[in-house]
């Protein structure tokens, strides 16, 4: 299959529900609504849009905010432009947004499956907090279905790009993607994860417990009385493992054996959870003494992460035929 960069004159034909010149194997992937009707003025994008199911939108994270003014395809310097997304449909002010994977809209005239976008980290100087709190951004103002992240990597070692000497920032990026969910599912705000003080996620633990160790005052919480929102802050307690403590405490007590067949991670939990009372180990609720047990125990990464398996960039050469 070969790949192929649109243009405004390929949009047009695609719009129109013809064949692009010289390209085999198309995929069409919608037709315009019949009663769809556009100006010469409409955007390109917008009725593209009206033609797509789902939208997906690569780049640099931007400099400045959404919320800031400025359009997120230019740059306050006048650089290469970074994101661009279309769809900036304020959300109403009554709709609550809870932050997980939107549902298919079939009566939306703008991409129905919903929008996502990519952002490259380690290519530019952003900072981990420009990038969470863009996203948080995104996710409240343009009702953005997903954002990824992806390490930059130099494949054709062009000088006028950066050369990371660690090699791709596989770890930030695992970190980035971790401090994502809690945005999602969590119920967490990007200042909670992160502030303009500490610009960068620690990269020894994940986000989570590092919010933990410096909210000591907030712990620890009795998982008979606690409610669901306070039960999702725990380390080691996930949505799954919340819902089902919650569940089962209106049966009867539980104990640190049944935490465990919830799926709750007690060697992460155990350090910020009571159960009738009690701890599950003696220990002393100390910063110092926490992290230490922490960073001892072996966090499950991700097999790029790790080095098990070697990253390889693919290139769209690979998709052109001889």
């Amino acid at each position: 299959m070969r790949q192929i960069q649109v243009g405004r004159k390929e949009n047009r034909l695609l719009l129109e529900g013809r064949k692009l010149p010289g390209v085999k194997n198309q995929m069409r992937i919608g037709t315009a609504p019949e009663d769809e009707t556009f100006s010469d003025t409409t955007p390109l994008t917008e009725r593209a849009a009206a033609a797509t199911v789902r939208s997906t939108t690569n780049g640099l994270p931007s400099d400045r905010m959404p919320d800031s003014g400025m359009p997120l395809n230019s740059s306050p310097t006048g650089g290469t432009p970074h994101i661009d997304t279309y769809s900036k449909k304020q959300l109403p002010v009554t709709e609550k947004q809870n932050f997980s994977l939107q549902e298919f809209h079939p009566d939306a005239s703008f991409v129905p499956a919903g929008q996502s976008t990519q952002m490259i980290v380690g290519a530019s100087n952003e900072s981990d907090y420009e990038i969470v709190h863009m996203a948080a951004a995104m996710y409240k103002q343009f009702d953005l279905k997903r954002v990824f992240y992806s390490a930059f990597v130099n494949t054709t070692h062009d000088p006028v790009l950066p050369e990371l000497k660690g090699g791709p920032p596989l770890l930030r990026e695992h970190r980035l993607y971790q401090a994502d969910f809690l945005l999602r599912f969590y119920q967490f705000e990007a200042e909670e994860i992160i502030t303009e003080d500490t610009p960068f996620l620690n990269v020894q633990i994940d986000p989570k417990c590092n919010w933990a160790l410096n909210h000591l005052a907030f712990f620890p919480v009795e998982v008979q009385t606690a409610d669901y929102h306070t039960l999702l802050r725990i380390p080691g307690v996930g949505v799954k493992s919340a819902r089902r403590i919650l569940a089962a405490r209106r049966l009867g007590h539980l104990d640190f054996a049944s935490l465990k067949k919830f799926g709750v991670v007690l060697k992460r939990a155990m350090y910020f959870i009571t159960c009738g009372g009690k701890t599950m180990i003696p220990l002393k609720l100390n910063e110092r003494f926490i992290l230490t047990n922490l960073l001892g125990l072996r966090e499950r990464l991700p097999a790029s992460v790790t080095g098990e398996n070697m990253y390889e960039q693919m290139s769209l050469l690979d998709f052109i035929d001889e």
